[in-house]
């Protein structure tokens, strides 16, 4: 009877964690543009050198990068099957 206490919790937990994003993605065609994943932030850097860092949440294949909290910005990645992401805009980025 136990079990069944902890079990759907313990199941949640794992799928969670498979959500995860870690590392460093580049774009395919502008390799000094980048995304760093790491405990729930994110680090955008351009090629012109701007950088921020931003939180995140994992929906399923959907990464959600908040820009401003307050007026409710975000940007939404997506996991493509070869495991790369795709911005907003169709780019390819890789994992380095």
């Amino acid at each position: 009877m136990r079990f069944s206490t902890w079990a759907p919790a313990a199941l949640l937990l794992l799928a969670a964690c498979g959500d995860e994003v870690s590392g460093t993605y580049a774009d395919e065609k502008h390799p000094n543009n980048t995304y760093t994943f790491d405990d729930g932030k994110v680090t955008i850097a351009t090629p012109v050198g701007t950088k921020g860092t931003f939180d995140y949440t994992v929906e399923g294949d959907t990464i959600r990068i908040v820009l401003n909290a307050n007026l409710g910005a975000t940007m939404a990645l997506k996991r493509r099957d070869d495991g790369s992401l795709a911005d907003p805009i169709g780019s390819r980025l890789v994992k380095r």
